[in-house]
């Protein structure tokens, strides 16, 4: 087939750009990126933290939890928990052991306490040692929300737990944007880094440098909560998917 001269100048042009696009990509190691301080503000507004410990298989009524800990429940950190982050009248259910609990000990933004030993570092913020007759009397001027954890404290304990979670990248072969990188912690935080977490489906197309396959693929991966489709992880994985695509996509 003879291709004309002015179709053969457009192909030459259309190379050419694409090799530009490719070349303007900044590509990098993955074992060389750290999480952008968008990509922490992202899986901040995420994680809606709990400033005191928690079992994270239970909720509690806000008339229960006052009648238990009394004017705490009222103050403006914990109503803002109550109103806005779960549902409405619920709120965390305040755990004061590291062995009863239907789920797992929780603080913070997700933060797991893995044994009884690190339950014991925060042992302050459970919600029956601030709420204790004895600590009311002994801080009576003071309003017992001020010894909830604050978020400060919530937010450095998160930005060392989302670091640990970038482990992930010793996997990557393939060279990576730095939006990339940000959606894959995402992903890892929520669902985990280990190579037995569904991440490791999105590093084995990476690897294949399939891209755009893992660009798709991150919209229906885990997506499920005990077997049923959560909306709120539907919605986070479309935004990870976004996200991953911001910086580019190289062409193989």
């Amino acid at each position: 087939m003879l291709i004309n001269e002015n179709d053969l100048k457009k192909m030459i042009v259309n190379l050419l750009l694409e090799d530009e696009e490719v070349k303007d990509l900044n590509l990098s190691n993955a074992a060389n990126l750290k999480p952008s301080q968008e990509c922490y503000n992202s899986i901040w507004k995420h994680e809606s933290p709990v400033p005191y410990i928690y079992d994270d298989g239970r909720k509690m009524s806000e008339d229960t939890a006052f009648k238990r800990y009394g004017n705490i429940v009222k103050g403006s950190v914990l109503q803002n928990i109550i109103k806005n982050k779960w549902p409405a009248g619920k709120m965390p259910y305040p755990s004061n052991s590291f062995e009863k609990n239907t789920g797992y000990p929780t603080i913070g933004a997700g933060h797991l306490i893995k044994n009884a030993s690190e339950f014991e570092t925060f042992k302050d913020y459970t919600l029956d040692s601030i709420a204790s007759e004895e600590n009311r009397k002994a801080n009576s001027s003071v309003p017992l929300q001020e010894f909830l954890m604050s978020d400060e404290e919530m937010k450095e304990l998160f930005k060392k737990d989302v670091d640990i979670h970038t482990q992930f990248k010793s996997r990557i072969k393939e060279k990576i944007t730095q939006s990339m990188f940000d959606a894959l912690t995402s992903i890892a935080y929520n669902s985990g880094w280990e190579q037995t977490k569904p991440i490791q489906k999105l590093i084995n197309l990476i690897n294949k440098k399939q891209f755009k396959s893992a660009q798709d693929q991150i919209k229906n991966l885990a997506v499920t909560s005990k077997g049923e489709v959560m909306q709120g992880l539907v919605s986070r994985r479309k935004e990870e998917s976004t996200l991953f695509g911001k910086d580019g996509i190289p062409k193989v």
